[in-house]
């Protein structure tokens, strides 16, 4: 997903989330990707690109999947926690790894 404009205020969720598995032995999906270009960034939401869950049964489990990619270029998030932009691998039997979260001011 790409997003580009002036000012964002984000106040609710952008997510590129990995699907957790509900049911066999099969771990569950892997996070997406997501771009945002803003002059300005504010609010109090979110954006994440987190794997999704495997699952646990019996004496085995599914692993987790791995996080996607958030790229955020910004001129100005000081309005903005970046500690809520994540792209964390998902849990399960084992866990998935952990995608990337590149943060940029221009």
């Amino acid at each position: 997903m790409r997003l580009s404009c002036e000012r964002l205020q984000l106040d609710g969720a952008i997510r590129a989330d990995g699907t957790d598995r509900e049911s066999g032995i099969s771990g569950g999906g892997s996070g997406g990707e997501i771009r945002v270009e803003t002059g300005r960034l504010t609010g109090s939401g979110t954006i994440s690109a987190d794997g999704g869950d495997g699952i646990s049964t019996f004496n085995f489990g599914s692993s987790g999947s791995g996080g996607g990619r958030v790229a955020v270029y910004h001129g100005d998030a000081s309005g903005f926690d970046l500690d809520r932009i994540t792209a964390g691998g998902g849990g399960g039997g084992a866990p998935g790894e952990d995608g990337t979260v590149r943060l940029e001011q221009r």
